[in-house]
């Protein structure tokens, strides 16, 4: 597209914001017109200060996948027609950068600036392509707007596929070049240079308006739509998104919507746990080989040349490409390296100390849980306040950071108990089921049933005690997106937790909370009010389904006891049968993304759900 065209596309974005019921609020201190929530429930009334794409009041756009053939991954799937599910792969298709932005916007107006682009970039391929005669060139550029009102008008002879969009500037170079492709002379590399910062000069003469025009904005997706800077990822990042994305769709979401540089930050720390953990799962590796490995796979971080080619598992590209993830790493600051480093040392040596360990006593339980999960809420928690967007208090409190990584890998456990036996794993603390059988795999056999869910409720009995924790660590949190980031994960622990309790399903089959439940928990979790309130309804559906002759009932009835008091006596949670603009999402969109999203919705809610992933 030529600048001139650009320039009045441009134009034409603006004129469809304004239309948007959602470009700007009603009032000062009122939420945005289509928006759902009262005046009294609108949790920022200073508008001029929220005009921050960071501003943690606002409410923050959903995210879509950039997949070849995904749609909007949060509207309801039924309710996309066929034909506006394929303008969204064609989007994809065309410009995965685009699409992630014009897929965070607001309502209607996502499918709006969908469709416009679209029309838009249909215009485009037939002024690129080259084949077409300027003769019927000229007339279908100046009638193309007609064709949006003939169904069945298409074109079917272009040759065009994309094509990198070539800038033409005769009035500015041709005073030093008599051709452009001359500038790639040696002999001409001064001139080259001079016109370079001529046109870079004319470009930052449009810095001021644009400034004024960002100002403006009062939605927080128009703002990100607008502000995001679309290629700004080096092709090592761009890998370690991908690697992400390949390993753990859940968790991809969540890391995408972090906010500034933390989001890489705490990317590439995923990756190199999730390559520690690649090295510990895989069971066609020795013992001989896999303990010191695991002792030593912080001391790979600063080999570039470091990778692991054996391995069999599943996820081993992480292994295989190690140099492009340590690469990234090394790209980090230092404070951020510091705490990474840390981690997967003191990661390596626990997971290497359980090797050949069983899991006897309820401290081992804990002893457990805390290398592969509380080292991880610790670090992630050392992140968050290296990067600033929280207090120093959130990574200097261990014992709390610690309690949700437990609560999360206990409940997983707890969960998973059928499959782990299944494939051979014994992660229940043998002090407490061996009171109730002599096997761990006895629970399955149906005699067993009545003990096996007695010491299934004195174990969440026992994850139950974190949930206090849990409270005080997301009170303290004071980003948007560090706060759906770890809110989330949690709100699903709960919520699988209450449909285990007292649940014989556990040791027959897989027990897991319904795809729309889960949605409705994404789409709530984004403030502390209502993460209280999921998490009171949750305990008093336990509390609820105790059995008089359970012998944890007095525990359990007592811990839920210390969680009410934590929870706000008036907290009601309002569980939304729709979709509303205004709902927060667990991303932001605020930079280049050319890695890949989620396919589908439910892709993302089972991995909530089934994977041990949290």
């Amino acid at each position: 597209m030529t600048a001139a065209g650009s320039t009045k596309a441009m134009a034409l974005v603006k004129r469809t914001l304004v239309l948007s019921p959602v470009a700007a609020p009603r009032t000062p201190g009122s939420p945005p017109r289509c928006c759902s929530w009262p005046l009294t429930a609108w949790p920022c009334k200073d508008w001029s200060w929220a005009r921050s794409p960071t501003a943690s009041c606002l409410p923050q756009p959903h995210s879509c996948s950039t997949s070849a053939t995904a749609v909007c991954l949060l509207c309801p799937q039924d309710s996309l027609s066929s034909s506006l599910k394929t303008c969204y792969k064609y989007l994809n298709q065309t410009s995965r950068s685009f699409a992630v932005v014009i897929q965070a916007l607001d309502g209607e107006m996502r499918h709006a600036v969908c469709v416009f682009y679209l029309v838009l970039r249909a215009l485009d391929t037939v002024e690129d392509d080259m084949t077409i005669s300027v003769e019927k060139k000229i007339p279908m550029l100046r009638n193309f707007h007609t064709f949006l009102y003939e169904p069945e008008w298409r074109f079917m002879e272009s040759k065009e596929k994309h094509r990198q969009v070539l800038e033409d500037f005769p009035t500015v170079w041709g005073r030093y070049v008599k051709k452009l492709e001359d500038f790639a002379k040696p002999e001409n590399i001064d001139v080259a240079v001079q016109c370079l910062n001529e046109l870079i000069t004319n470009t930052l003469h449009h810095i001021p308006d644009v400034i004024t025009y960002l100002s403006r904005l009062r939605n927080q997706s128009v703002f990100n739509f607008c502000a995001i800077p679309q290629d700004s990822l080096s092709s090592s990042l761009k890998t370690c998104y991908k690697y992400l994305n390949q390993t753990s769709r859940s968790f991809a979401v969540v890391i995408q919507a972090l906010d500034g540089e933390m989001r890489h930050a705490v990317c590439v720390f995923y990756l190199v746990l999730r390559a520690l953990d690649t090295v510990e799962d895989d069971m066609t590796i020795s013992v001989e080989k896999k303990i010191p490995m695991l002792r030593n796979f912080h001391t790979f971080l600063y080999e570039p040349e470091w990778r692991f080619m054996e391995s069999k598992e599943k996820h081993r590209q992480v292994l295989e490409d190690f140099p492009t993830i340590s690469l990234e790493f090394r790209n980090l600051a230092e404070k951020y390296q510091t705490v990474i480093a840390d981690i997967c040392q003191k990661m390596g040596c626990g997971m290497a100390e359980f090797v050949d360990k069983h899991v006897t006593s309820k401290q081992d339980w804990d002893k457990y849980c805390y290398y592969v999960a509380g080292l991880v809420g610790i670090g992630l928690s050392r992140l968050f306040s290296a990067s600033e967007f929280e207090d120093p208090l959130v990574g200097e409190d261990t014992e709390c950071a610690n309690s949700m990584g437990l609560f999360l890998q206990k409940t997983n456990i707890i969960r998973d108990y059928l499959e782990d036996q299944q494939e051979g794993r014994e992660f229940w603390p043998r002090e407490v089921w061996g009171r109730y059988v002599k096997k761990l795999e006895d629970f399955a056999k149906p005699e067993n049933i009545d003990v096996a869910v007695q010491c299934l409720n004195e174990l969440i009995t026992n994850t139950l005690h974190h949930i206090p924790d849990v409270i005080t660590y997301l009170s303290r949190l004071r980003n948007q997106s560090v706060f759906n980031f770890c809110a989330i994960p949690q709100v699903m622990a709960i919520a699988t937790l209450a449909a285990c309790y007292n649940n014989q399903q556990v040791f027959k089959g897989v027990v897991k909370i319904r795809k729309g439940q889960a949605v409705t928990l994404m789409m709530d979790a984004t403030n502390m009010p209502a993460v209280k309130a999921i998490i009171q309804q949750y305990i008093e559906e336990i509390y609820h389904r105790i059995p008089n002759s359970d012998p944890s009932s007095s525990k359990t009835k007592q811990v839920i006891s210390t969680i009410r008091t934590q929870s706000l006596p008036n907290c009601q949670l309002i569980s939304r049968s729709h979709y509303s603009p205004i709902y927060l999402s667990f991303v932001m969109l605020l930079a280049a993304l050319s890695w890949q999203y989620l396919s589908t919705l439910s892709q993302v809610t089972e991995d909530y759900m089934q994977t041990g992933e949290h």
